[in-house]
């Protein structure tokens, strides 16, 4: 997107016949779209936010009044993918299983709409959690909406100290999304892993694959920026 609309700035810039700015706006252009593409340069902006909140085992969490666990892109396309794959314990739903199975919070709270928090509390029913011990909220569309839907169903029980679940990646919006509704959070982050880049995660020759992974890390850089600038977080 950036890189768009360096290039459109280029072009106008070549209409007005400002010959030096458009090549300059090209150079521009170009140089952005080799640094987004290159492994080393994705997985660095990746290591910047994970690193906020470094992962723990679930033994070593304090004890709290609820996990919350936000949905999110741990369940691959496959259906018997998604079976196998859901429950294990760098996933969020299978993080917030070992929180609860080590005992740190009496109670699961699972946030996500378009089907996701139903999809986690599935999957925790064929682990055993007992259906007492759930809790959906399925309204929700973006993590602003996760913390004030969320934090409605936990002050109707007089619950605020949580454990909160999501990717490293997201985890610093989360918190201070949750923080903003009042409650006590208590970040228990999960890997957000990528093992597709060949190989070559400090290369800096470009790969599509870099694109994709540069995009999601800067979509939480202004999207943490929007939140605070709206008052969300």
């Amino acid at each position: 997107m950036e890189v768009g609309i360096i290039v459109a700035f280029g072009l106008l810039l070549l209409a007005l016949k400002q010959y030096r700015s458009a090549v300059l706006a090209t150079l521009v252009a170009a140089a952005w779209a080799w640094l987004c593409a290159a492994p080393a340069f994705a997985t660095r902006l990746q290591r910047e936010l994970q690193g906020q909140y470094p992962l723990r085992p679930a033994a070593s969490y304090p004890t709290a009044q609820a996990i919350v666990v936000l949905s999110g892109s741990d369940f691959p396309h496959s259906s018997r993918r998604r079976r196998a794959h859901a429950a294990a314990p760098t996933t969020r739903v299978g993080f917030g299983l070992r929180l609860y199975q080590a005992g740190d919070a009496p109670v699961i709270l699972l946030s996500g709409g378009g089907g996701g928090a139903l999809r986690m509390a599935r999957t925790l029913l064929r682990q055993g959690v007992p259906i007492s011990a759930l809790r959906t909220e399925t309204r929700s569309g973006s993590t602003h909406q996760n913390a004030l839907y969320s934090a409605e169903i936990l002050k109707r029980e007089n619950k605020q100290r949580i454990l909160l679940v999501t990717s490293a990646m997201d985890m610093p919006r989360a918190v201070a999304s949750f923080r903003q509704q009042h409650l006590m959070v208590i970040p228990a982050p999960v890997p957000y892993v990528v093992d597709w880049l060949d190989g070559t995660q400090q290369g800096w020759w470009p790969q599509q694959r870099a694109i994709y992974l540069t995009s999601r890390c800067l979509h939480e850089y202004l999207g943490f920026l929007a939140y605070k600038l709206l008052g969300w977080a």
